[in-house]
């Protein structure tokens, strides 16, 4: 009787966890791919952050993406991190494949806005897709050395 009665219960459990698989499917979905930080709307454009970076930096680097004219109200996205330094990644459709040009530029970005906005601490930028998978790394050392290279040719 017992083993009868532990046959129906796993048989009825099994099928309650099967009806909640999808569910719990499409919650991880949802939440693995827009948990990129508390949202902030810039006119249009979305800045994502999260603490410990706080939303006043989130708002500055934001400013400055406006300024070099990242943010133009078309719906671009951002976000900023910090780890050992900040990391500010910059979205892109997946097929986005930056020339040499558009490295230096995004280069030329890094050290100026780490300037502006960082009193010239090391940054790091990323080159995303949608989902803020990056694809391509601008590191502070790799931008000062292009700098250098260029000023001593």
């Amino acid at each position: 009787n017992f083993i009868f009665s532990s046959q129906l219960t796993t048989k009825y459990l099994t099928s309650k966890m099967k009806s909640y698989l999808p569910v719990l499917f499409i919650l991880s979905l949802f939440f693995s791919c827009t948990n990129h930080g508390t949202h902030l709307d810039v006119d249009g454009d979305e800045m994502y952050y999260q603490a410990p970076v706080t939303e006043a930096t989130a708002l500055a680097v934001a400013g400055y993406l406006k300024k070099d004219q990242f943010f133009i109200g078309g719906g671009a996205k951002a976000q900023i991190l910090m780890d050992s330094m900040y990391t500010i990644n910059l979205a892109f459709e997946e097929k986005y494949n930056p020339g040499t040009d558009e490295i230096i530029g995004y280069q030329f970005m890094l050290l100026d806005m780490s300037n502006a906005l960082f009193e010239g601490k090391p940054i790091n930028i990323n080159l995303c897709d949608n989902n803020f998978k990056p694809f391509h790394n601008i590191s502070f050392t790799e931008a000062t050395s292009a700098l250098e290279s260029l000023m001593y040719k």
